[in-house]
């Protein structure tokens, strides 16, 4: 395989890239934006984008809306080929209550269509991956959510009952098919679906991350409207900023998508949410 730059080795699925990549034995190079680590350090080589060299191959983990910032990059690195990250939210938050949510969608599908528009004007291999929710490393704002949580308190307060829809994936698993996608002969550009390997309700989830942080987890049923309302207030604090009031809804919601066509397209799909106990980050 042909060098390989990873934009964004920093992120939640990262560092999993880049074992993978070492693994296998390709030369690749992480971009950072983090000046104290440019060089070389644990066998991996740091710089900014533009300092990469040639790179046929570009893994692209940073957020979708940033790749307009680096197409001159890549362009100088002559690459052939680009797997970008973006997010299901894409199309599950367009509709959304909230306009922080809704403005979230707006932006991931625009960075979709430059990357595609870029792509096909330079002869690029392109494909966008739409991943569902990430966890694996204690860092992601999903599971270790969840777990930060229940190592605080023993009630979980849940919405309705907590019936919708998710199909948890985990960080390797996200790895695992960026280089199976970076390792193809041609690749079919587009738009897929990285989804879990197993669909189980919200309420089901969090049950298993409590088993896994060895907590007995007892489940407070409040209405949507007092979730709702507790979130507003809890936003006020910096560790919960990030929060949306339409968590409550999406309780309920099922967020499930097809992800048959990477399927088989890979001859492969994620394993099932087997939650490990977390070492928190704080």
């Amino acid at each position: 395989m042909t060098k390989v730059a990873v934009a964004g080795a920093t992120s939640l699925v990262g560092p999993s890239l880049m074992a993978g990549l070492n693994r296998l034995g390709v030369a690749s190079v992480a971009l950072t934006r983090n000046i104290t680590l440019h060089g070389e350090h644990d066998g991996i080589r740091w710089c900014a984008a533009g300092q990469q060299g040639e790179a046929p191959v570009w893994v692209c983990l940073m957020p979708i809306w940033g790749l307009p910032e680096i197409f001159a990059a890549m362009q100088s690195a002559g690459v052939r080929r680009v797997v970008a990250l973006s997010s299901t939210s894409a199309d599950s938050k367009r509709n959304a209550r909230s306009e922080q949510d809704r403005q979230l969608a707006l932006v991931l599908e625009r960075g979709e269509q430059q990357l595609a528009a870029w792509a096909e004007r330079n002869g690029v291999e392109w494909v966008v991956l739409r991943t569902t929710l990430i966890h694996g490393d204690g860092r992601d704002r999903n599971v270790a959510d969840i777990a930060r949580w229940l190592s605080r308190w023993r009630l979980f307060p849940l919405a309705g009952g907590g019936r919708g829809l998710r199909q948890p994936l985990h960080v390797a698993d996200v790895a695992e098919a960026c280089l199976r996608l970076i390792s193809r002969e041609s690749l079919p550009c587009g738009v897929f679906n990285l989804v879990g390997g197993e669909t189980l309700s919200y309420r089901e989830m969090v049950l298993r991350i409590a088993n896994a942080q060895g907590r007995r987890c007892i489940m407070l049923p409040v209405p949507c409207w007092v979730l709702r309302f507790s979130v507003l207030l809890l936003r006020v604090l910096p560790r919960y900023r990030h929060l949306s009031p339409d968590l409550a809804d999406r309780m309920n919601a099922d967020l499930v998508f097809d992800g048959t066509p990477l399927q088989t397209l890979l001859a492969w799909k994620a394993g099932n949410f087997v939650p490990q106990q977390l070492k928190l980050h704080t």
